[in-house]
């Protein structure tokens, strides 16, 4: 493709929600509380800085952080965590066997990871971080992404 990918650059735009939809059903798994939306959301922001670095041979994961500007936000509005599980099958069902696309696996599960590790239960979010319905849907994740 013109992209440098396997990908062709709608592809990449259905991709890059990937981030959204994965962060998403990770925080709806156990509920949304305010809260622990915005320290979820504020995870997920730092991580994918860091992951400019930690990803910079992988082109897919460039492309799909840096076109986190142009998706469309309102995607998720209200959506059952069932309607984001089968939005993560969709995800799955449209992944070559390439070389960059374990790596956009892999960074999808770090971003439902870092969500998951971002607020806890308890008071203002400090008890244990990754409850057991994340723990679920990480699981749910990899299964889907065959990692």
């Amino acid at each position: 493709m013109s992209n440098g990918t396997s990908y062709s650059d709608e592809e990449i735009n259905l991709l890059a929600h990937g981030v959204m939809i994965v962060m998403m059903a990770t925080t709806t798994a156990d509920g949304i509380t305010p809260v622990g939306l915005l320290k979820e959301s504020s995870a997920v922001a730092g991580f994918l800085g860091k992951a400019q670095d930690k990803y910079a041979n992988n082109l897919l994961v460039l492309l799909v952080i840096d076109g986190q500007n142009n998706i469309d936000k309102t995607l998720l509005e209200n959506r059952s965590y069932d309607d984001m599980l089968a939005m993560v099958d969709d995800l799955a069902g449209m992944l070559r066997d390439d070389q960059d696309t374990p790596g956009y696996k892999q960074f999808l599960i770090e971003v439902a990871q870092e969500t998951a590790n971002a607020a806890g239960g308890g008071m203002f979010g400090s008890g244990v971080k990754v409850s057991p319905q994340e723990a679920e849907f990480i699981e749910y994740l990899r299964q889907r992404f065959g990692v």
